[in-house]
Order: C-alpha cells, then structure tokens, then sequence
C-alpha cells in the first residue's frame, strides 16, 4: 500500500490493491493453518495454491467475529508465492444444508453433519443413503442453503392429450362385451396398447420386415380427468404370434404412438370394473380416443424460479445406459443440474453451478472409461457441491413383467444392474436448507471456533511421514490472552515433534487494540511481552510483534491484521 502526499495541502492519495487475480506458487514451500472458514471440508488438510483456490474451496471473508482475521491471513501468505495446507477447524454447531427426499417441498427433517468426503464414506451414506434427505451439502454451512438441485430421467415418453381418463366405451369381461359406458379412472401403471400402423416397415440387415402386432406401454403419469393428459412410457412390440420384444422409445421413429387415434388400456388379472372382474389382462378393458401427442422429455422444464428453461436446452433425453443395457437393465439414466436459483452463491439468479448428464441409478455402474456413474458415487468425486442421498418419493415403475401387465415391483435405485427395471421421477427439483455454521445465523461466534478446535485442528499436522509442510501458521490472534498462548504452544509442540517445520506465532489481539483502536504505546509492550512470557522457548519458532493494518476488499473496509502470515510467507518466498 503507498501512501503520496501532493502539494496541495490536505490532499492524500491512497493506493489500494483490489485486484483478485491468481497468484501461482512460486516456492516450494508449504504453510499450514487451521481456522473456522465458512465453507468447505472439516478436519481435513487441503492444499490451496492460490487465493482463487481459498475462495473456490473456503469461501470469503466476513466482519461477524473478526472472521476476516483468518481469511487474509491464508491470503498474505499465498500472495509471497508459497502453497497452503488448510484445515478448516470443527464446531459443535455445524450442519450441512440439506434437500427433503419429497420433491417440490422445503426440508423438513434435521439436518445432518458431514465433515467431508471421507466422513460421507465412513458415516455409511455412500452405501446406505441419508433417510429423509436426496441430497446434501458437501460440507457444513449456510454456504448451501437456497441451493437448487434439478434432476430428470426418463419416467415417461410421450404425452397423449385430450383424453377422458375416466369413462370408456366398453368393458371386457370373460368370453363377453358389455356393450355399456362405465366410470372408472385411469390409474398410473396400467398398460396401453396400440395396433403398430398398417404397413409398417422395419428396417434389416440387408432385407426389410412388415410390422405386425402392437406397441404396448405403461402409464406414469395423469395430470386431469376429462380433455386431460396421460405420460406414457414406450414398453415394447408384441407381434401378432404373440412375441414380446422390448423396445425404446424413438421420437421420429417407428417405436412410438401415433399423434392421435384410440388407446385400449390394460390392468391386472382380478380388478373390479362395473360388475366384471377381470380375469384377463392381455384384453383390453376399454377404450378410448386421445386428439393429441407431445414428446415428454421436449416439454418438461428444470423449474426454477429464475431464468426457467427446458431440459432438452441443456441435455440429450435419459434412457437406459450401455453398462445396464448389457445386464438385461433399463431406464437407469439421469441427468443433475446444481442451480444458484436466488443467487446466494454468485450473484447471479438461477446461475448453472454443476452439469452432471447420464449418471446411473445402478449401484455398480460404470462408464465406458471404467469410472463409476452410480449418482451417489459419482458425486463424491466430480461435485464440489453435493452429496447423494435417498430416492426421491414418488418413484413409479415404468415397465412390465416379461409378456404380462404385472408391473414390475422390484425398482428401487441405488441397487446392482443385474435385471432391474429401474423406476421413473420424471423431472423435479429440491432446494436445500437448514445449513448451520459455528453459531445460528446473526449470532456471535457464527464463524469462530472454539481454541480446542483450533487445537486439534493443528493436530493433524503432527505426523511428518503422513503430510509435508514448513511453516505453522497462527492465522488470527483474535483470542483471549490464554487462548492464544494455548494455541501458540500447540503450534510449537507440533513444530518439535516434527523437527521440520517452524512456528509462526503473533501476539493476542488485544494486547494492540481495544475494539479497533489502538492501546497505548506502553500498554501494548507490556501486554505483549507478558502474552510471550508463558509461550514455549523454541528454536522451532518464529514471533512476531505486529499487526498490519490492510484494506479487506470483501467488506471494504481496512482491518487490522497479525502479521505472522506474513513473516511465513517472507521465508517462504526466500526459501527456494
């Protein structure tokens, strides 16, 4: 920072350095610190190269409990060109934001801690799921809260509009018609059929096939009663001698239901509809007309409350992918959007945080490199935002038993491929909240921990064999006389244990401000010298006795900041 005075009187012209640009290591060197960041993984040393990176992982700077002490420490340190081992401290507080397993509602459980990705595994919510919850932040904090996650797979294929879902024009019964119009609603799960169009040519090697028989699916949804409209999911060709082949939908295809016509609908052997029971299910119980057809997966939107667009803008439709394909599996795709739908995050309302596409439900599934596409897995290594839980409710099968209209039963997610029709959720969406730091939000200690948190924090540095780093770094001193002095001699003693590393210490805050003013020039070096009195005597320790006063870019404000980040990062960028 420069300071110019001008000929004018009265005049002074302040430089401030507001740039946030990347600064790329330059040194070898390693620091480490421990303090209480608003985001990012809990007891778990990461390596931060850059400011971009402590923002990207820890997040920013805050005025609430002199939090920014913490943050430009890490950040002074960085700018001399040395890399940061950060550990973000623990905190009996702390919880992750979470989404309810209920889509479209706000959470109403309670909220979890998880420290970090490890912990995530440990806990057992890789392998089990979280009841109640279908995602979690991946680390604890109101840092999530607000954060929207979309999500769509292929419950459905088309939509046939302008139907009566409740009367129709016969019921069948057994060796009989009854030639009369009966009440009986449409349910999801029961089966549609379709005479395949006459003159249909499907395609060979080298020869073509005249079509017969007819296309069958299932309903997944029903959106109204009279005029109204039925998702469909494409099932399969039944031929007329009888042979069931199971097929995909194709938009511009053959394997589709026309546009408009008459559908004869099909429900279990043993249903009640008028006075007959039904006893056959590959007859159809009635029939009825529909005016029109639209592609499902083209209409459906991510449905957010800013900036909303439709799926098929941003992805390919979800179908059935080549690992479950192979192991007589379908419908096991889907695709995960993480929204800034307030934008809390970026500023920007309804901002695309993360693109997951063709992810699995499917425990075991892999990808064509061999990585793994199970959600939940996947998304313990390619998210930076959450966790998966739990299906969401509401799931619906989407096929049939094998030459019947038995629907499938056993289509849960987060099971092995192996012959498992997985169900449909269509598109939906879940907002997380409940996300909790050091103290409720507004209250003091919100971004500070505990010294004894911080002390164990630095524990994790103990082990030489287990971790490389030079330097122990204080970070900020905004504790009580004991308190620091306590935190100074755990950096001390983890600097001895490892014979490798030195210690950074600085004074305690107050022995140079009382609130932000500075104390009398005697006070202060009374103060000090009696915060270093009790402090370990050590070759493996370096302290200092300033504080600098710096301009916080976040909260643009200037604050007073302890130097020893500072003289840590002077040895850093010297020792190369």
């Amino acid at each position: 920072m420069g300071y110019l005075n001008l000929a004018s009187p009265g005049i002074l012209v302040r430089e401030v350095d507001l740039t946030t640009g990347r600064v790329d290591a330059t040194s070898d060197s390693i620091g480490a610190l421990c303090s209480p960041f608003a985001k990012g993984p809990v007891g778990q040393p990461t390596l931060i190269e850059s400011e971009q990176d402590l923002l990207n992982v820890f997040g920013t700077a805050y005025s609430a409990d002199r939090h920014y002490e913490h943050w430009i420490s890490a950040s002074s340190y960085l700018a001399y060109g040395g890399a940061l081992r950060v550990v973000r401290a623990d905190g009996t507080a702390l919880k992750n934001a979470c989404a309810d397993d209920t889509p479209g509602i706000a959470f109403t459980g309670t909220a979890i801690k998880i420290k970090n990705d490890l912990d995530f595994e440990s806990t057992g919510y890789l392998e089990n799921g979280i009841s109640g919850v279908s995602f979690v932040a991946q680390t604890p904090g109101t840092w999530a809260n607000n954060v929207t996650i979309c999500v769509i797979d292929g419950q459905a294929d088309q939509q046939m509009t302008g139907i009566n879902t409740t009367q129709f024009a016969s019921v069948v019964g057994v060796g009989t018609t009854q030639s009369v119009r009966v009440t009986h609603s449409l349910q999801v799960g029961y089966g549609v059929t379709q005479a395949v169009p006459a003159n249909t040519v499907l395609a060979g090697a080298g020869a073509t096939t005249l079509l017969d028989g007819y296309f069958k699916g299932i309903i997944t949804g029903i959106s109204s009663a009279k005029n109204g409209t039925i998702d469909v999911k494409f099932h399969s060709h039944v031929s007329t001698a009888g042979t069931e082949t199971e097929v995909d939908y194709t938009p511009t295809g053959i394997y589709r239901f026309a546009d408009s016509g008459s559908l004869a609908f099909h429900t279990v052997d043993g249903v009640t509809i008028g006075v007959t029971t039904l006893t056959n299910s590959d007859v159809a119980y009635g029939t009825t007309s529909y005016s029109g057809e639209n592609d499902w997966f083209d209409n459906q939107y991510v449905g957010i409350d800013n900036n909303n667009f439709k799926w098929n803008a941003v992805a390919d439709r979800p179908g059935t992918s080549q690992y479950c394909s192979e192991r007589n599996s379908r419908h096991d795709e889907m695709h995960i959007l993480v929204i800034d739908d307030k934008g809390t995050i970026t500023g920007v309302p309804g901002q695309i945080l993360e693109k997951h596409f063709n992810l699995s439900k499917a425990k075991d599934a892999t990808s064509s490199v061999a990585t793994p596409s199970w959600y939940r897995k996947y998304l313990v290594e390619d998210s930076d935002y959450i966790f998966g839980g739990n299906e969401p409710v509401g799931v619906t099968t989407s096929s049939f038993q094998k030459d019947k209209f038995e629907q499938d039963s056993d289509i849960g997610w987060n099971q092995d491929a192996q012959d498992i029709s997985f169900g449909g959720r269509g598109a939906w969406k879940v907002v997380m909240s409940k996300g909790v730091n050091y103290a409720a939000s507004g209250l003091t200690g919100e971004y500070a921990a505990s010294v004894g948190n911080i002390y164990a924090g630095y524990e994790l540095f103990e082990n030489p064999e287990e971790i490389e780093i030079n330097f122990l770094i204080m970070g900020s001193a905004n504790y009580s006389k004991e308190g620091a002095a306590a935190i100074a001699n755990k950096l001390i003693e983890v600097a001895e244990l490892r014979k490798d590393a030195v210690a950074f210490i600085s004074p305690y805050r107050g022995a140079f401000l009382t609130d932000d003013a500075l104390n009398p020039t005697s006070e202060i070096l009374d103060k000090i010298t009696g915060y270093f009195a009790p402090v370990t005597s050590s070759s493996f320790a370096v302290f200092d006795s300033g504080y600098k006063y710096t301009f916080d870019r976040f909260n643009k404000e200037f604050r007073w900041v302890p130097m020893n980040a500072d003289i840590a990062g002077l040895c850093a960028n010297r020792y190369q």
